[in-house]
């Protein structure tokens, strides 16, 4: 009897460490309800080495990311789509990083530059674990508030844990690196954060919709959209000449109003809220049965070309959808910038 409680406090008790440790390490600080697990999360097996080493630009092209400076020797992160939005987990040394990126748009009032949100998304992080310090960061040219923190788990083992929020698009996308130290930082918790600190964002590249099956009914046609407020040119694209072309993708409810919007492709960042804006301002003239008919599920396509004309008033002509069946509207802004 005695033998065998020397060979669980020699092997098992290891084993019980190891066993903490990949259980803390890859949960994401922030669990999602039971009803968002409809998909599951990328899974995080083991550890990766982190040594020297040629480094590539990591691309996640769904959400709209790309974080230089990836160990080319580390595997390709798995991304999943959940009912909320994309989530992305890799392993970085004894270091788990997740990324999510939400469908919804964020509410008015979630800038991190304010100091209410700052305060809510300091007592989201206080739940579990103390704040060492917070404050505001800048990521890829965007504000961003950043949190660092610990808990003490047993044995000596603390769960260290680092989380940045950033407002993109109109989207929240939240950044998390977790990991256990026994007791000091785990390897690979700096190095992931100093090299999610130069993350830059690009236009959302979706994966293609594959085409409906035999049976399958034809997609509804889009209703007439009745909006409240004209789409407005911001004035910082006006100022640095940005023009292009914004895609979103939507469902209609039975009240017509835009549900689960979707930023499909934006040639400039800022050129997105003041079409978000838009979109939710109005409502489409659906008809009685739209529920019936199953048209709830369908999803529709939006245009919006944004074109500056100089001294002339009118618009000229646009070109051709980016994504078939899109309807296209044309915003455009007589504009002369300063020579001076």
């Amino acid at each position: 009897m005695k033998h065998e409680k020397s060979r669980f406090l020699r092997h098992g008790c290891v084993a019980l460490v190891a066993t903490v440790f990949a259980g803390c390490a890859a949960v994401p600080p922030q669990s999602p309800s039971p009803d968002e697990h409809r998909t599951d999360s990328p899974p995080v097996i083991g550890w990766t080495p982190i040594g020297p080493g040629p480094v590539r630009d990591l691309d996640l092209p769904v959400m709209g990311i790309k974080i230089p400076g990836y160990l080319r020797a580390l595997p390709e992160p798995a991304v999943a789509e959940r009912l909320d939005g994309y989530h992305a987990r890799f392993l970085f040394g004894q270091v788990v990083v997740d990324l999510f990126r939400a469908d919804a748009a964020a509410p008015k009032d979630a800038e991190v530059t304010n100091p209410d949100y700052q305060e809510t998304l300091n007592r989201e992080f206080r739940r579990n674990n103390r704040i060492e310090r917070s404050g505001l960061s800048r990521v890829g040219g965007i504000d961003a508030w950043v949190i660092v923190g610990r808990r003490t788990i047993s044995m000596g083992a603390v769960q260290y844990q680092r989380e940045m929020v950033v407002i993109v698009d109109g989207h929240l996308l939240r950044v998390s690196i977790s990991g256990l130290g026994f007791p000091h930082r785990p390897a690979g918790f700096d190095r992931a954060a100093t090299m999610l600190d130069q993350m830059r964002f690009e236009p959302i590249v979706l994966p293609s919709t594959p085409a409906p099956k035999r049976g399958v009914p034809a997609k509804a046609t889009m209703p007439k959209f009745i909006g409240s407020r004209d789409i407005e040119y911001p004035v910082s694209a006006l100022a640095r000449g940005h023009q292009g072309t914004v895609d979103l993708g939507f469902s209609i409810d039975a009240n017509g109003r835009v549900r689960g919007i979707r930023t499909l492709y934006a040639t400039h960042r800022e050129l997105v809220s003041p079409v978000f804006a838009f979109l939710n301002s109005g409502r489409f003239q659906v008809p009685g049965n739209w529920p019936q008919s199953g048209s709830e599920n369908s999803r529709f396509a939006m245009e919006f070309q944004f074109a500056i004309v100089g001294a002339i008033a009118s618009c000229p002509p646009g070109t051709p959808a980016r994504i078939p069946d899109a309807e296209v509207f044309r915003i455009c802004r007589a504009f002369r910038r300063s020579p001076w």
